[in-house]
């Protein structure tokens, strides 16, 4: 900076120095007002990122949701229209419209109410028709034991069978929770 001599001796800043120090403070206090300005404007751009991130996820979740109803529409209008239907014609109708519009589905069950009175009826039919194709594991037993006026048992039993036979051994996945539904 230039300086000049005073009349003591002593070296004086000229008044041009005082200038860069104000264009200084002012360059200082500017830029922490764009950094916070910027700031503002970098959280406002990612908040605005994860809403349209939320939303297309509850959206996506919703359709697939909205697609899995739809298939326990058409399987429940199957049941409702043949009250005879066995568990052979659910496979079929699972596995012609199953894995090709309902990849992430692993099977559906119906689950009946069963008067106390209907029981042996109910029983006679399971094991006539058992659920997958294969028979009880065990023999038929109500579980927990006990009388009751009505039960809901598992009656009819689709599933993907090229997965399914993988996971039922396997205890970690979902299919081992199938297995139960073999025996209703």
């Amino acid at each position: 900076m230039p300086t000049a001599l005073d009349a003591k001796g002593r070296h004086r800043v000229w008044r041009g120095s005082t200038a860069a120090w104000i264009v200084l403070v002012i360059g200082i206090a500017a830029s922490c007002v764009g950094a916070f300005r910027w700031e503002g404007y970098a959280n406002g751009q990612q908040k605005q990122r994860l809403e349209e991130t939320t939303n297309s996820v509850a959206a996506t979740l919703s359709a697939y949701l909205q697609r899995d109803e739809d298939l326990i529409q058409v399987i429940r209008s199957s049941i409702a229209t043949n009250l005879t239907t066995s568990n052979g014609a659910i496979e079929q109708l699972f596995s012609a419209i199953g894995p090709s519009r309902y990849p992430g589905v692993v099977g559906v069950a119906y689950v009946e109410r069963v008067p106390q009175a209907s029981l042996r009826s109910f029983e006679r039919a399971v094991t006539a028709d058992p659920p997958l194709g294969q028979p009880p594991p065990e023999s038929f037993a109500i579980t927990p034991a006990g009388s009751r006026p009505e039960y809901c048992l598992t009656r009819l039993v689709a599933a993907h069978q090229a997965n399914l036979a993988a996971e039922l051994n396997d205890p970690k996945t979902i299919g081992s929770a199938l297995a139960p539904l073999l025996n209703p």
